[in-house]
């Protein structure tokens, strides 16, 4: 389950920007390391509740997966998690600490793109149900969870910079701040 993170003052980020104030919300607080946490455990869950037996599969470079491990433990769900073969040790070393009876660490191809496409090819056969890591409304539902906190800690924040990679903590914080506050 994902924690509240605080929202901190950054006064060396305000006087480089020349901004009043900036504040850094602090994700890598949460248990996985990452915001991740919150677009897995919000697609897990639904899933277990409404397919508890389901197999899982995903594609993970790391931190992805380590959420998605720990959402599908929480579940008591069985988890394939690809990862291509560029991936850090250290993620790998995280992963491999994960494995379980129910959770398997599989390393197929080169790169996440390879994983991605295996894991897709596994939900298409019918093998497993693919937790996607950004494109699916229930992970964005998760993410938007960081706007949520944001929004309730900070209300009078008029800017919310996101970094982007595949556009899931976009999507999630960008749909809530925009629907709460539209001059954001």
């Amino acid at each position: 389950i994902a924690l509240d993170t605080p929202l901190e003052r950054s006064p060396e980020l305000a006087d480089v920007t020349g901004a009043i104030d900036v504040r850094l919300k602090r994700e890598e607080l949460q248990p996985t390391g990452a915001f991740k946490t919150r677009g897995a455990h919000n697609k897990v869950g639904m899933l277990a509740d409404g397919r508890p037996e389901a197999a899982l599969v995903t594609a993970s470079s790391g931190n992805h997966g380590i959420a998605v491990a720990t959402a599908a433990m929480r579940h008591d769900m069985r988890l394939t998690v690809l990862v291509g073969r560029s991936v850090s040790p250290a993620k790998l070393e995280r992963l491999r600490a994960l494995e379980t009876r129910r959770i398997s660490v599989e390393l197929f191809g080169n790169d996440t793109d390879d994983a991605e496409a295996e894991a897709r090819r596994r939900d298409d056969a019918g093998h497993a149900v693919y937790v996607p890591p950004y494109h699916d409304p229930d992970v964005i539902a998760g993410q938007a969870t960081v706007g949520v906190e944001i929004l309730e800690d900070w209300p009078e924040v008029d800017t919310i910079v996101v970094p982007i990679g595949g556009g899931g903590l976009i999507a999630g914080i960008g749909l809530w701040a925009k629907a709460i506050k539209p001059g954001l």
